[in-house]
């Protein structure tokens, strides 16, 4: 039986199935009648267990994805030595960060600190504090058509920005056939919320998940690390591709970097991910991934528009130089007027005595009207 739970349990729309597998070899009287449950059967049954409950510790009811095993004798699909050497591994920290998101804040004309939650507060789910921005072209076999500085990480931000709004076509980039082992950690300081983690192009092993509090901080988990505190179970992890990850804990994945390509990692909340809960897997190097694109195969244009391919720039480069023409013209012809305007004045002064009025401070009134100088009121709810 399945439950959904979060945004899917009885505060809302109590979302559940239900079906009986029969093994062979077993007494089907116990399940004989069983019927449709009710939401709250699913969550209590007698003599049952509940898999992955929501944000809790794990006990004799209660059993997380790590309990389980892997059958004995199935040879690993992904040829993966769990307890082999780690070539890689990564800490993936994520919450609703407090930034001024630029898709629905401003730091100077509305700023979240100057929005009631009521009123549309917006807080921007990340992973390292960075928000995935999505490529304007794909990477898979057009890699050299996007700029290269945006392909980005946490590690080329100051870490001193933590506590600002960083977007950036967010990646890690892999070598091909290595082992691979990501620590996802939910720091569960703004909302009682868990999130799953789903990966294209690959499973992985699940090898560890504790909640260890109502919310944690990175700098903890990476203590626990360092002192060998992370549970990690080696003798057959099951094999998944979406996981979720506890709120104030962690979960530790392991797979096997051994197909090469551009592949998804993100939070399969679909707004999350939208605003920014995900980044890339770049395993191996584009020359290997465009090696096997058809010699005619069709390629995109931006599907942003105008953006930062480089086809792109250079027919915005073509509009900007036609504009400044555009304006140089203008900009002749205007001049052309004025200095007209002025003979007449001058001609019309001296005939009839008429006499101008100085506007005073047109520096002064051209600057406070400038966006710049422009301050918005610092609010605080």
């Amino acid at each position: 039986m399945v439950a959904g739970l979060a945004d899917c349990d009885s505060r809302f729309t109590m979302a559940r199935q239900s079906a009986i597998v029969s093994y062979a070899g077993i007494d089907e009287t116990p399940l004989q009648g069983a019927g449709n449950p009710a939401y709250s059967d699913m969550l209590g049954r007698p003599g049952g267990r509940q898999l992955n409950p929501f944000n809790r510790a794990p006990d004799a009811n209660h059993i997380d994805v790590t309990s389980l095993r892997t059958p004995a004798g199935w040879a690993p699909a992904d040829q993966l030595t769990v307890d082999g050497p780690v070539d890689a591994k990564f800490y993936l920290a994520f919450d609703f960060e407090v930034v001024n998101n630029s898709r629905y804040h401003h730091p100077a004309y509305y700023p979240i600190s100057a929005v009631r939650k009521s009123d549309g507060h917006l807080y921007t789910p990340q992973i390292n504090n960075v928000a995935l921005h999505m490529p304007p072209a794909p990477l898979l076999y057009q890699f050299d058509d996007v700029l290269q500085s945006h392909i980005c990480n946490n590690t080329d931000f100051d870490p001193s920005l933590e506590t600002e709004f960083k977007a950036c076509h967010h990646a890690l980039r892999l070598g091909v056939n290595k082992t691979v082992e990501l620590v996802l950690i939910d720091k569960g300081f703004t909302f009682d919320a868990s999130h799953p983690f789903h990966l294209h192009g690959h499973y992985f092993r699940v090898i560890g998940m504790e909640k260890l509090g109502k919310n944690v901080s990175v700098a903890e988990v990476k203590r626990r690390d360092s002192a060998g505190l992370l549970r990690r179970n080696l003798d057959r992890p099951v094999m998944k591709d979406t996981v979720i990850v506890p709120d104030g804990g962690y979960t530790v994945l392991r797979f096997r970097t051994d197909n090469p390509g551009v592949w998804l990692l993100h939070c399969h909340l679909e707004f999350h991910v939208e605003i920014g809960m995900g980044l890339l897997l770049l395993v191996g190097d584009a020359a290997s991934w465009s090696a096997g694109v058809p010699a005619n195969f069709p390629r995109c244009g931006s599907w942003k528009g105008p953006g930062p391919d480089r086809r792109w720039q250079q027919r915005e480069l073509r509009l900007a130089e036609t504009h400044r023409l555009h304006m140089t013209a203008l900009g002749l012809a205007a001049a052309g007027a004025v200095l007209l305007a002025a003979l007449l004045s001058v001609f019309l002064t001296r005939r009839f005595g008429l006499r101008s009025n100085p506007v005073q401070n047109i520096e002064t009134v051209s600057e406070a009207v400038s966006y710049g100088s422009l301050k918005a009121p610092q609010l605080t709810f």
